[in-house]
């Protein structure tokens, strides 16, 4: 996901669908602080909000897979029922509750969990490595895009 904005915002600088360079810098700066947000997610290994009446907390499990990079599925499981979200036609999704989908995935996912790295609240190693990475490629895409607005704004 975080790929595909940069890419997005790449494409639409040229054509100047930003109102101005900062309309644009203001999405990086978003997505910089969103990135820190899903680090912080994966080192904890939870999930927090909080409203005016109550923070809410849920545990969660983030895993790394070296081979599916291009799924991007939510299960969600909970006593209401479970749902499963899928993108379809990005930034679009898919949500469905059917039951046949439902198993689908859960017997992919476990499949896939075997073969996958557990990054939140434990694999400290394999979560530094990735959001280093993370980190790394989105400081080189800010100064490329910051260039480009300075000379298509300018």
């Amino acid at each position: 996901m975080i790929d595909i904005t940069i890419d997005q915002i790449k494409y639409f600088i040229p054509f100047k669908v930003f109102k101005n360079k900062n309309a644009a810098i203001e999405i990086l700066d978003e997505l910089e602080e969103f990135i820190y947000h899903l680090e912080k997610i994966c080192t904890t290994g939870t999930k927090r909000f909080e409203t005016k009446d109550a923070l809410n907390k849920s545990n969660l499990k983030v895993y790394i897979n070296e081979i599916l990079n291009s799924n991007e599925v939510i299960l969600v499981t909970s006593d209401q029922g479970d749902t499963v979200f899928s993108t379809i036609d990005t930034p679009n999704f898919i949500r469905t509750s059917e039951t046949r989908m439902i198993n689908h995935i859960k017997t992919w996912l476990k499949t896939t969990v075997k073969h996958s790295t557990q990054i939140s609240g434990e694999g400290e190693k394999d979560r530094r490595i990735m959001f280093e990475k993370i980190h790394s490629k989105f400081q080189k895409a800010k100064l490329e895009i910051r260039s480009l607005l300075d000379y298509v704004y300018s």
